[in-house]
This record gives C-alpha cells, structure tokens and sequence, in this order.
C-alpha cells in the first residue's frame, strides 16, 4: 500500500513499536538502532509506521527523519 505522505524514518535507538499511539499500547514488535522504517503519518509524538507488513505506532523522540 503507498501513502501521499509516507516517508522514511531511522530508529536512533532500540524502540518499540505499539498497538496504539501511547506508552500503555501493546508492543508489537521491537525495532533495532539504525533500522529504516516508513512513516505513514504521524500524530502528536508518535509516528505511524509500516514495517516487516505490520503497522504500529513508535515515539518520534526514538526516530529521525532521513
């Protein structure tokens, strides 16, 4: 699926990806420092990402834009 907004984003640090846009989501995947996601929007201080065909949401202060 592509998104009009979509771009990409690097993990600057271990972080975890969650069910919902919030530190009480369910982690639903951990991502690896230096791992390259793709944001598909973004909300607040939280990216909505799509990585490995799974979309979750990860902390923007966790991730830079390339």
């Amino acid at each position: 699926m592509t998104y009009a907004d979509s771009f990409p984003v690097v993990a600057t640090t271990g972080a975890n990806m969650r069910s919902t846009p919030s530190q009480d989501g369910e982690i639903i995947q951990t991502i690896a420092s230096g791992t390259t996601l793709t944001a598909v929007g973004y909300t607040d201080r939280w990216y909505k990402v799509e990585y490995d065909g799974t979309v979750g949401y990860v902390n923007q202060n966790l991730f830079s834009a390339e």
